[in-house]
């Protein structure tokens, strides 16, 4: 039985769903690690260039937040692959 394309949008979809929540995992997980983020950059005021900061404990905690970032995303992107397949 083939149903009109209106109800086809409606029928749930476990490709679709598994997709979704995929994604929104790991959304989630890059907006936390944006938030510390920004949380540890206006608290410190280090939301400055690399080569402004003075050597010391705040740049080593600025590239290792930046590290963290990049895997992260790195991570994201990745999840989001294996979510929707080969793109």
């Amino acid at each position: 039985m083939t149903r009109p394309e209106s109800e086809q949008f409606d029928a749930p979809h476990p490709i679709r769903t598994k997709r979704q929540s995929c994604k929104t995992k790991s959304s989630q997980d890059l907006s936390q690690l944006g938030e510390e983020f920004r949380t540890h950059c206006e608290r410190d005021n280090i939301c400055l260039p690399d080569e402004d900061l003075p050597v010391g404990p705040q740049r080593d905690r600025f590239k290792e937040l930046h590290s963290s970032r990049a895997k992260k995303y790195t991570a994201y992107l990745t999840q989001l692959s294996l979510c929707y397949g080969r793109l």
